[in-house]
């Protein structure tokens, strides 16, 4: 959601009395003018009685433009601007709410430019001279035979808030560029529109027979399937692909699990298990998803050493024993171990001993 709000105004108030003055006061009421910054954003409408809050009721009168409930909230439909009216204890009051036109990003001041190595790039100025939504950004180049090739393509979509105005350096190419490509898209809409497209020479005649920017049709997450053990950590990655299996760099990636009580994923997809169980890690690019699953177990016991004996250290002539085996962790703890086979021994004299043996 986002609104740029006035200050309070007066619009209208609608004040009784009886010609004597004993009759019962009708309050002033003030409302704000309010603007929206992009189709579909809502606000929550304000009403003041005699300088308090007050719960008014609310209509629209442009509903096209703006749609408002009973309570007061306001959705923007389409650019305009829209009377809205508030009622409380017999008076009303006017007010408008701005719809601001589409996202409009254009572009300016284009020149090459080269960083201190000696790489060339393009600088460039982009504005917005229509509300909030979202940009993508293109570079292009003439080859010497006539092909037009995209030499950079920001496929993620940035922010652009109303009044944005920015000055942006690109190096990214290694190469001059000839010409940049602006696209703009609306909050609630899937496809951008092609909004700008300079030469950055300054000539005329930026070709209009560019294709558009490659759309991202499916998202892989790497590594596959994992088995990890509780406590260990995976850095995860994600590719996006268009609808011919081809790569599209440049995208933020969102990364998302719904499985918190098992694993934990931070902003850069680096994953840490929690908890024994079946995780899920999903990464979206422009608004197209990806997943994995994987496995979290609990890490067999570290073995430090391994002791081996018989259950009696001294037995008579032909007597059989139960050799035994004792596994103990890095501080000593004990682990446990499984018995061995029952095997005879006919010792060479009587009250021989058995030894021990550690590993």
């Amino acid at each position: 959601m986002s609104r740029i709000a006035g200050s309070w105004i007066v619009l209208a108030a609608l004040v009784a009395a009886c010609d004597d003055n004993t009759g019962p006061q009708v309050p002033m009421l003030l409302v704000s003018d309010t603007v929206l910054a992009a189709r579909g954003d809502t606000v929550r409408l304000w009403a003041r009685a005699d300088g308090n809050t007050a719960t008014a009721g609310w209509e629209s009168l442009n509903p096209s433009i703006v749609t408002v409930t009973e309570d007061g909230l306001a959705t923007a439909v389409a650019p305009g601007n829209a009377r809205v009216r508030a009622s409380f204890r017999g008076a009303e009051a006017l007010g408008t709410v701005s719809v601001l036109p589409p996202v409009d990003i254009q572009v300016s001041e284009l020149a090459h430019v080269t960083d201190p190595g000696g790489t060339p790039g393009v600088r460039m100025r982009i504005r917005n001279l229509g509300g909030r939504g979202f940009y993508a950004l293109e570079i292009w180049k003439l080859d010497p035979g006539g092909a037009k090739r995209r030499i950079v393509s920001y496929n993620t979509e940035f922010e652009a808030e109303p009044g944005l105005d920015i000055e942006h350096v690109n190096y990214l190419s290694g190469e001059a560029p000839d010409w940049v490509v602006i696209y703009s898209r609306e909050p609630l809409e899937n496809q951008p529109v092609r909004t700008a497209c300079a030469r950055v020479d300054g000539a005329p005649g930026c070709p209009n027979d560019l294709p558009d920017p490659p759309m991202v049709h499916s998202v892989v997450v790497t590594p596959g399937a994992a088995v990890l053990d509780v406590g260990d950590s995976i850095l995860y990655q994600a590719q996006a692909y268009d609808a011919n299996g081809a790569e599209i760099s440049g995208g933020t990636v969102t990364w998302h699990t719904p499985s918190p009580a098992v694993v934990r994923l931070d902003e850069r997809g680096m994953l840490t298990a929690l908890s024994p169980g079946y995780g899920q890690v999903e990464a979206t690019i422009d608004g197209v998803q990806g997943s994995v699953g994987l496995t979290v177990t609990v890490p067999a016991p570290t073995v430090d050493s391994v002791w081996v004996g018989p259950d009696a250290r001294t037995v008579a002539v032909g007597d059989t024993v139960r050799y035994s085996d004792v596994h103990r962790g890095p501080a000593g703890g004990l682990l446990g171990g499984d018995p061995l086979r029952r095997r005879e021994i006919r010792l060479p004299r009587p009250g021989a001993e058995f030894p021990e043996r550690a590993g």
